[in-house]
Formats: structure tokens, sequence, C-alpha cells
């Protein structure tokens, strides 16, 4: 299968190039998918440059977050059908043709959303995980506990706040204690974010992914920076 992979392991975005690599197959409990789109992450920057390697077991392939169509059911797999159009988050690997996922890793696309914005319809999801692990499953976060939450207007940590405030945190009521930039709370969270612009900043062909990643280490993206694959 076509993929795009880094020249000599690490460096900079010209390093990148469209090559080969060995299709994967879809294993126990896995579905292979076929990628139409994915998005870009900055984590993808760092691991380009040789800063962020991946998790152990995760494909050396850049990317984490995709949209597609399911094309093969590995053996325990039950819940889907080829076919489907799901979009998800893996460790790595979206950077391609085709990707197998475990089945718990993906979700049925919405009839309503193209794959563009599917594509990267999933880090609200990882944020809440993100918060939930840190808070409960390592915090292990209990009522009336404070917690101090490091960049408040983020999206782990809006998913923070609403997390202590569902776990009886901060002493009381939250709202006392946290409130918008023109409340009365002795906290102030400033959310800079406008929600109303497109979650869409640009959408290259994959054959322009040197361009892509270009423009995000720029930091000219307000919105999501997304690849199609074609």
């Amino acid at each position: 299968m076509r993929a795009v992979l880094i020249k000599d392991g690490k460096g900079s975005a010209e390093n990148l190039y469209i090559g080969e690599a060995d299709k994967p197959s879809a294993g126990n409990g896995e579905v292979l998918v076929q990628i139409k789109a994915f998005g870009l992450n900055r984590m993808d920057i760092s691991q380009r440059e040789g800063k962020y390697p991946p998790p152990p077991g995760a494909s050396q392939i850049l990317g984490v977050e995709f949209s597609g169509i399911i094309v093969e059911l590995g053996e325990g797999v039950s819940d889907w059908k080829t076919g489907d159009a799901v979009f998800g988050l893996v460790g790595g690997g979206c950077y391609a043709e085709y990707i197998n996922v475990p089945q718990t890793h993906i979700m049925k696309k919405p009839e309503h959303l193209s794959n563009l914005i599917s594509s990267v319809m999933w880090p609200p999801w990882g944020f809440i995980v993100t918060a939930f692990q840190a808070l409960v499953l390592i915090g292990k976060i209990q009522n009336n506990d404070n917690v101090l939450v490091h960049a408040g207007a983020s999206g782990v940590g809006l998913s923070a706040i609403q997390l202590a405030r569902i776990y009886g945190a901060f002493n009381g009521d939250v709202v006392e204690k946290i409130t918008g930039e023109t409340g009365q709370g002795p906290i102030r969270i400033y959310i800079h974010k406008v929600w109303h612009v497109h979650p869409l900043h640009h959408v290259y062909p994959w054959t322009q992914i040197i361009e892509a990643h270009r423009e995000m280490e720029d930091n000219k993206n307000s919105g999501k920076i997304v690849v199609e694959v074609n």
C-alpha cells in the first residue's frame, strides 16, 4: 500500500514522501479500514523530528485520527460489517491507505458528516478520556477534593472541570469557584477560543503533505488541518 514515510526515519517536513509500505490485515478483534482522510496533530511534527516516539506496538507511520471505510473484518468482530463508514483514534498509522484498528477504537460516522469533518471528530472524546485518566484512574478523585486545572480553557481542561464537578470535587458548588470572564468567582477562566469558527482550517491532498506540515509548523491554522487520501 501507499503511505507517507519519512526519509532517514526523521527530519524536516521535506523528508516526508509517499512510498510503499506493507499493507496490514485485520487481526483478532480488529477491522481493516481504508482511510479516506486524516487530521494533523502537533505530535506528528515532534514524532517526525524524532522527539516523540510512538507508543510500544503502534505503527511507525505517522497519524492518530482518521475516517474511512471498513474493508475487512478480523476474527471475533461482530458489531461491524464491511462497508461501514467509521472514524477513530489510534496510536499511529493513519498517514496511509489502510490501517488495522481494534473494533473498540472506532465509531460510526454520522451520515450527515463528510469524511473530512469526521476525521477530526474524535479529539473531543480524547479530551474526556485524558482528563478521566488523570483525575479518576490516577488521581483517585473523591468527593470534596480540590482540583487545580492548568490551562482551564483547553479541551482537556474543560473536560477536567466538568468531571471534577461530577465527582463532587471543589468542596462545594463549582460555579462559585470557577466562573466565566465576566463572573464574580475568585477564579476566572478566560476562554479565547471562538467556537463558531468552522472546524476545518484547510484540506490538503496527501500529495501536498509537506505543505500541510509546514502550515502547522508556522502556526497558521485556527482550525484543523486535514489531509485527504486519494
